[in-house]
This record gives structure tokens, sequence and C-alpha cells, in this order.
């Protein structure tokens, strides 16, 4: 899966993308759109519609699959919000991680490490999450 990590000012997350495939794949899983930083965790196809319906605007006549199996973290306004099933953001706590390694992420970050940090961490821990840790600013 991954690991998304964020305090609200800086947003982490590996670069793994793995699946029923031999190979291991180095993906982008930060966006800029607009004024926020989005992160996408779980099944890439409906992370990567998700992104593109934001893009969009987020038409109401061309919703993406919801069926809970991706999920995204997004900074906007200085508030961090959750979305996934249902297309609903919900407004959640600093700080915040989402993916197969945010418990780890989440000890680390409440432990005074940094996203970047927290994600290294969970690299270490979660056989889900690996590659390179990429920031953006939020």
């Amino acid at each position: 899966m991954t690991t998304i990590a964020t305090d609200g000012k800086t947003m982490a997350s590996d670069t793994l993308l793995s699946g029923s495939f031999r190979e291991q794949f180095d993906s982008v899983k930060l966006f800029r759109i607009d004024n926020a930083v989005y992160g996408i965790s779980g099944d890439w196809g409906l992370s990567m519609a998700y992104i593109d319906w934001v893009r969009a605007g987020r038409p109401k006549d061309d919703k993406p699959d919801a069926s809970g199996q991706w999920n995204a973290l997004f900074v906007k306004d200085g508030k961090i919000w959750w979305e996934g099933e249902g297309l609903r953001p919900i407004e959640n706590g600093t700080p915040n991680a989402i993916g197969s390694g945010k418990d780890f992420a989440m000890g680390a970050m409440l432990a005074g490490a940094t996203p970047s940090q927290a994600v290294k961490i969970a690299m270490m821990l979660d056989t889900s999450t690996g590659g390179k840790i990429r920031t953006m600013k939020c």
C-alpha cells in the first residue's frame, strides 16, 4: 500500500507501487491541486481517478469509484482532511497519516518526528512502504 504523513505544513510519502506483478515501481503519490496538497493511498487506478476528478473541479455527474479501496489525505487552508468512501471530506487532526504504514508514522510524529522522518520509520517496519521519500510543502 503506502504511507502518507502530514503535520499540516509538510506532506511526505513513499514511492513504492506494488501489486500482483513481479516488479515494483516508483510512483508519485503527492499532488498539488489549486491551493491544496493531496496524498493518495490504496488502489492506484482508483486513486488516480480521484485525483483526476479533483483536478476537474469535482463534477457531480462524473464521480470516481468510492468503493473504499483507496483514500486520500489533503491539506487545504491549514486544515487536514481525509476523503475516501462516500467522497465526503472529513476534517482530521494534526498530525495525520494514511496507508498501511500509518500507525508507525503517527507514532513517530507524536514522538516528534517530521513527516519525512515518519515515512522513513514506516519504511523500516511496513513491508508495503518503500522506495524514495517525497515531500511537498502545504
